[in-house]
């Protein structure tokens, strides 16, 4: 799931109201970058006025993410004993299955996060999918009926009537994913919505060659008949006996009667004015058939129809993940926007916010940093998005 960014302070002010001094501690996942302890140090001040108790966890790589998740997370699950809570990962997490490395994505509907609310503030790119369109818990679904949706949520997107403490994932938006990731979008929840089908090669194949067989055995129109091999045999019969040359008449004067004027031979076309009776019974033989019903596609066409769309939809995703790798708005700005949410803008988290910024600028992970390279720099990428070329 995915908080807009109109709504970035919608989860901290439901923490803020529903968690006390005595209430189970934050959990702050950090990365060990400037940005993301930038950023740390900005949701500290916001949490330590609130008297919301934290706990901060660095991260060094995703060895310790996985570590952490079995021995720190998995035992704050309800399933486990736990109370639940919530995860705050910075700069940690955005690019892979964050419920799967964590251990608290489970097959089993009842034990499916358990309670645990993990929040994703990242500025690399390409986001994890799954963490941005689902990551959501899985409600039980009644035989025979549709599938559950989840309350406060369209298609991944979280809305003003959401009501947190479920559990799930939350990836915050600065707004990339609203704007830019439509298809993506579509893609992922209609590969979501259907059925599992296995691929096979031989299926391809085979339409290919009833495609062809098709092409290759035309159908005669409707009132035409074929002519077989004994009709033109007729034909040819009766053309050689128009041909035959007529004998002359002698008068008594001995002079030549003149030839009757004989009509051209037909070279095997069908006559258009024939006698009547004749046309009567053509007609009468060649009737055109009723209406047909349209037939109803085989289960073989259905499942290649459902294949090719699941192909379709596969390579939207494969091409969103072959973009590579890119930055994004950074941490540090992410949180100074949600203290001014919360009206706590002040000198200190400005501070923050600058040398955050100023930190990815200077790695070349903005659209206005140069990196630090003893060879020129040839082209540059203009907005957020897109890392530097130095």
């Amino acid at each position: 799931m995915y908080l807009p960014r109109s709504l970035i302070s919608t989860l901290y002010l439901h923490l803020k109201r529903t968690h006390h001094p005595l209430s189970p501690p934050v959990l702050i996942l950090v990365a060990l970058e400037p940005d993301a302890l930038c950023g740390c140090r900005i949701l500290t001040r916001l949490l330590k006025r609130d008297y919301i108790p934290h706990k901060i966890q660095p991260i060094a790589g995703y060895g310790d993410l996985e570590k952490t998740g079995q021995n720190v997370i998995r035992p704050m699950m309800e399933s486990q004993g736990g109370s639940g809570g919530v995860v705050i990962c910075l700069g940690v997490g955005g690019l892979v299955d964050l419920g799967g490395l964590l251990g608290i994505d489970t097959d089993e509907e009842e034990t499916n996060f358990s309670g645990i609310e993990v929040w994703v503030i990242d500025a690399r790119r390409p986001w994890n999918l799954g963490n941005v369109f689902g990551g959501g818990p899985r409600i039980p679904q009644v035989e025979g009926d549709e599938p559950a949706k989840q309350p406060g949520v369209n298609g991944g997107e979280i809305l003003r009537d959401y009501k947190p403490g479920k559990g799930g994932i939350i990836v915050f938006d600065d707004g990339d994913i609203e704007e830019e990731l439509g298809k993506e979008r579509d893609a992922y929840l209609a590969l979501m919505d259907m059925p599992e089908v296995e691929d096979n090669n031989d299926d391809s194949e085979g339409s290919q060659t009833e495609s062809e067989n098709e092409e290759e055995d035309p159908k005669p129109r409707p009132g035409q008949k074929r002519k077989s091999w004994s009709d033109r045999d007729e034909e040819d019969e009766s053309g050689d006996d128009d041909d035959r040359p007529r004998q002359r008449r002698k008068s008594n004067s001995s002079s030549p009667i003149p030839e009757s004027p004989t009509r051209p031979r037909q070279r095997g076309l069908l006559s258009l004015n024939g006698p009547p009776e004749m046309g009567s019974a053509a007609s009468r033989s060649v009737s055109p058939s009723p209406a047909q019903a349209p037939k109803a596609p085989s289960a073989r066409t259905l499942r290649r129809r459902l294949l090719k769309l699941r192909r379709k939809n596969e390579a939207v995703l494969q091409a969103y993940y072959s973009l590579g790798a890119s930055y994004s708005e950074p941490i540090a700005s992410m949180m100074y926007s949600l203290a001014s949410e919360l009206g706590r803008e002040d000198n200190d988290n400005l501070w923050m916010a600058i040398v955050g910024v100023t930190s990815m600028e200077l790695y070349g992970r903005s659209s206005i940093g140069v990196a630090v390279s003893s060879q020129k720099s040839s082209t540059a990428r203009s907005g957020w998005l897109g890392t530097r070329v130095a």
